[in-house]
């Protein structure tokens, strides 16, 4: 009888144990930076360029939880998506995401979208991988931990089937869609008795 009382409290104190030490791990944290921008066809134009966005990781909850124990970051994946269009549906664009650092005006190509119909592409409504330049990718990351900030931009050019700059007519003018950028990053920890600060 006595066995049979000991040996669940042997296991249990086992168990509570492992416990405790996994508790004392520190998970990586991941974090999908998203940026959307509005573009609009305001004129017979077929190149354009978004606002600049400026990122500081900083200011993040998961950061600001994690920061004592983050010891670097990783880029996993980079996608777009595009949203609500209204756009003619012969329209194809290209585009690149740019990025820079907070002292630089030195624009480097993050990733590349080749030629896609918007309208095809909206009606998914599902992300798109983009084509990443590991280099700048690196150069990315080397900013994050130099400074927690990067800012981001995105360039584009509107294209017919043929790969010629797009004609819009007087009816496209005033159509548009949504372009959502995201930036899949995993904040890379190390050990130690954690409680969340946030």
């Amino acid at each position: 009888m006595k066995k049979s009382i000991v040996l669940p409290l042997f296991i249990g104190i086992l168990i509570f144990s492992a416990c405790e030490e996994l508790g004392d791990l520190v998970p990586d944290v991941d974090k999908t930076v998203s940026e959307t921008y509005e573009i609009t066809i305001n004129e017979n134009v077929p190149i354009g360029i978004t606002e600049v966005t400026f990122i500081d990781v900083n200011e993040y909850e998961e950061f600001q939880a994690y920061a004592e124990y983050l010891e670097g970051y990783l880029i996993n994946k980079i996608s777009y998506e595009i949203l609500d269009d209204t756009i003619p549906e012969d329209l194809f664009f290209t585009g690149t995401i740019e990025i820079f650092g907070e002292d630089s005006t030195n624009v480097l190509e993050l990733g590349e979208i080749a030629s896609i119909n918007l309208t095809d592409v909206a009606d998914m409504a599902t992300e798109q991988d983009v084509t990443v330049d590991t280099e700048v990718a690196e150069q990315l990351v080397s900013w994050l931990e130099e400074t927690g900030t990067f800012s981001i931009q995105f360039r584009f050019a509107f294209k017919d089937s043929e790969g010629n700059d797009y004609e819009f007519a007087e009816e496209d003018l005033g159509s548009g869609f949504t372009f959502k950028s995201n930036v899949y990053l995993t904040l890379l920890t190390g050990l130690g008795d954690f409680e969340p600060t946030v």
